[in-house]
């Protein structure tokens, strides 16, 4: 009986300890766990900004050659490597690396124009 208590009191001792060892010691609120939790929401403004920028740079792609247009998706949205690029269409990894840095130079150039212009997408 004697030794059932011990070994009761110091695995309780043991957990108190365990306990006590990975506790929180930051005073964090509720509040502070959400702002860590979760993006901060966008105003309004900001999301009409996001929003017009987006149009402006899908309007921009649109209006690359086929060949660019297609790499650079690949490459950008789905992640493709230049490599695995070369492969599926059949070309070297220096060919679509360098239509990729042509797109962007080329994107860039449509797109700051456009802004400069404060010339829109067409709205479809």
């Amino acid at each position: 009986m004697v030794a059932e208590f011990i070994r009761f009191n110091k695995t309780n001792r043991k957990l108190l300890r365990w306990d006590e060892r990975h506790k929180e010691r930051s005073a964090l609120t509720d509040g502070e766990l959400f702002k860590r939790a979760f993006l901060p929401p966008k105003s309004v403004e900001d999301s009409v900004v996001d929003s017009q920028r987006d149009e402006r740079l899908d309007w921009a792609i649109q209006g690359l050659p086929e060949i660019q247009r297609r790499r650079f998706v690949l490459y950008y949205d789905h992640g493709f490597t230049y490599e695995r690029i070369a492969e599926m269409e059949g070309c070297t990894f220096q060919a679509v690396a360098l239509t990729v840095k042509t797109a962007e130079k080329t994107i860039r150039k449509i797109y700051t124009c456009a802004v400069r212009k404060g010339a829109a997408p067409p709205v479809s």
